[in-house]
């Protein structure tokens, strides 16, 4: 007879074993952060999705004091939902062996629910964070997505990503707090639409701007690494995801394969640019519809056409025939979209199934919607309280670019304040009047050019204000929001600025004086001292060119000797610096400090012995 734990046993003891060693953690204080991982797996729509063999993986993964992790199931067919806590299942069968939650129609108000409707997913997040209150609140959508057009599909209903953002939102109000991440566990979800409709509904968005596998993403590889690390922050989780998922697809996969994680608190910046560069686009296709619709041709697609990657076609913008404030836009916000980004991995399959290799994939994608009626839903998204739908709509229209009116001339002057001579002050002129007159200023810069600012008018001219320095503007009229004319044009401006460097000295304040040098490439300026400031001005771009790098020398007038110095760059403002100096002491002043301190000890003898001496002579007579 051999000595066996019966299986019944054994699973009693294991649970007693689990349970003891939550409740040892849990008095030890080992508990610090605590999860609950809340699975909305949306199977019953076709083609059907391998729901049990993600519930499988679930179950393989070994789950750590402190994490629950909850699924609300609805497979294909009716009367067949489930509700259930995820349990760790030691003899990795393919049986599920998760148990059923009791939820008193809170969630599951019968046998069947409908996952397309926001209601049940607020209804499922609400009453898992109220029954497994934690410090980290993960939600994974599952099951099939469309981009733009919804997710998590029903029979013949989908969810729109407005209506995800509304159950959000709900969710956001009911448990007071965000959720820490969305994790969408479905295709091609990772997209500026998406961002917008749940950035204030999570922190944090793990998606795949591409299609992917029914098999989805590796969850008893993602659940067994989070076990290991409880206490990690929860971007790096999504880390985790994203490297996970896409280690799988290289040896798994029949596709290319994306996943990125998104910090959405800092999607603000990039939702401010792509605005300015919806607004300007739509000023601009009248007169450079061909490029602008190039551009859109050229940015790589997915699913389907103008279904872009938003940072490729930025990058296509950026590159073609369009005025430069189109560009320089494009460019920011290309680098918002990275600075969103907290980790972005591909995989190009050498022979993808779908044909679509994904080379210039960045991590999201944005759609170009048309007029037809296909696309009358994009309005319904926040995206479209941006200029961006009326912009596309443009670029997709089949037509030719207006030819350009005649264009401003620049006129430049001397300010009557000053005796200089020398063009200090700028006015672009227009031919005729319009409704609406934008210059756009750029400054000459070693290494490239830098954005200065934009002045807007009604009228005939615009004056500049005064920047000094070899200047690009953009100059254009509109008539109605369209624009009729523009032109780059050129001019350079000379004005006075004022550089000023404080010196701190390190150490105790010495007696010591000093003297500031400013050095560019074509000249060297000495600064005046003024209390403990120390200014002159330059002539620019003659001297010194904006963005110049130059060098502040001290100088110790004593010595002679460079006793502090750094580099700045001069802005169109002119320069402030502190410089920290060290003063060297002149060779021998120790020295000779020394000697005296050592003599005087003697001389004081000396001194004293005298002193007795007369005092004595005096006596004696």
């Amino acid at each position: 007879m051999s000595r066996s734990i019966p299986g019944a046993l054994l699973a009693f003891v294991v649970l007693i074993s689990f349970s003891s060693a939550l409740s040892a953690a849990e008095r030890l204080g080992q508990i610090e952060t605590t999860w609950t991982f809340m699975f909305y797996m949306a199977a019953d729509s076709k083609p059907e999705l391998p729901w049990e063999d993600d519930l499988n993986e679930m179950e393989e993964a070994i789950q750590p004091p402190g994490t629950n992790i909850v699924a609300l199931v609805d497979p294909l067919g009716t009367g067949n939902s489930m509700l259930l806590r995820v349990v760790h299942d030691p003899n990795e069968s393919d049986e599920i062996i998760s148990q059923p939650l009791e939820d008193g129609g809170a969630v599951i108000a019968g046998t069947e629910v409908m996952m397309a409707d926001p209601g049940q997913l607020f209804a499922f997040v609400d009453f898992a964070a109220e029954e497994f209150p934690a410090d980290r609140y993960v939600l994974v959508l599952w099951g099939h997505g469309a981009g733009w057009r919804g997710l998590c599909p029903d029979g013949n209903y989908i969810m729109s990503l407005s209506e995800l953002g509304d159950a959000l939102e709900a969710v956001r109000q009911s448990v007071g707090r965000p959720l820490d991440m969305v994790v969408v566990d479905a295709c091609a979800e990772a997209t500026l639409e998406v961002l917008y409709e749940i950035r204030e509904g999570a922190h944090y968005l793990v998606a795949s701007e591409l299609l992917m596998p029914y098999e989805g993403l590796p969850w008893n590889t993602i659940l067994t690494e989070h076990a290991r690390d409880t206490e990690r922050p929860v971007a790096d989780l999504g880390k985790v995801i994203v490297a996970d998922y896409i280690d799988w697809s290289r040896f798994v996969s029949p596709y290319s394969a994306t996943m990125g994680v998104f910090d959405l608190q800092a999607a603000d910046d990039l939702f401010s640019v792509f605005e300015s560069i919806s607004v300007l686009g739509t000023r601009y296709d009248s007169i450079f519809h061909e490029h602008l619709r190039i551009a859109f041709e050229a940015a790589e697609w997915y699913e389907t056409d103008f279904c872009v990657d938003f940072q490729d076609l930025m990058r296509c913008v950026a590159e073609a025939d369009l005025p430069l404030e189109l560009r320089y836009l494009a460019h920011q916000a290309s680098g918002a979209c990275s600075e969103m980004t907290v980790l972005f991995e591909s995989y190009v399959h050498p022979d993808p199934y779908d044909g679509i290799y994904a080379r210039n994939a960045s991590g999201i994608t944005v759609y170009a919607p048309d007029s037809s009626y296909v696309d009358d839903a994009y309005l319904d998204l926040l995206v479209s309280g941006s200029a961006w739908d009326e912009f596309s709509r443009l670029v997709r229209r089949t037509s030719a670019s207006n030819e350009s009116a005649p264009g401003p001339s620049v006129s430049l002057s001397d300010s009557p304040y000053d005796d200089d001579s020398l063009d200090d002050s700028a006015t672009v002129v227009w031919p005729n009047p319009y409704e609406s007159l934008a210059v756009w200023i750029f400054g000459q810069v070693p290494g490239g050019l830098v954005l200065y600012g934009h002045v807007e008018a009604v009228g005939d001219s615009i004056t500049l204000p005064s920047i000094p320095g070899d200047l690009v503007l953009s100059a254009s009229a509109a008539i109605g929001g369209v624009a009729v004319t523009h032109d780059s044009l050129q001019a350079t401006l000379h004005l006075h600025v004022d550089i000023l460097v404080h010196v701190v000295e390190n150490g105790p304040p010495s007696e010591h004086e000093f003297e500031a040098e400013i050095a560019s490439a074509n000249s060297t300026h000495v600064a005046t001292r003024t209390d403990d400031i120390y200014a002159t001005d330059v002539v620019v771009p003659d001297e010194i060119l904006v963005g110049e790098i130059v060098r502040i020398t001290v100088i110790d007038v004593q010595t002679g000797e460079v006793v502090g110095s750094r580099y700045a760059m001069l802005g169109w403002e002119g320069l402030n610096v502190t410089v920290s100096v060290n003063v060297v002491e002149r060779e021998g002043e120790g020295v000779i400090g020394l000697l005296l301190m050592a003599l005087l000890p003697g001389a004081l003898v000396l001194l004293f012995d005298a002193m007795l001496y007369r005092e004595n002579k005096k006596r004696a007579l």
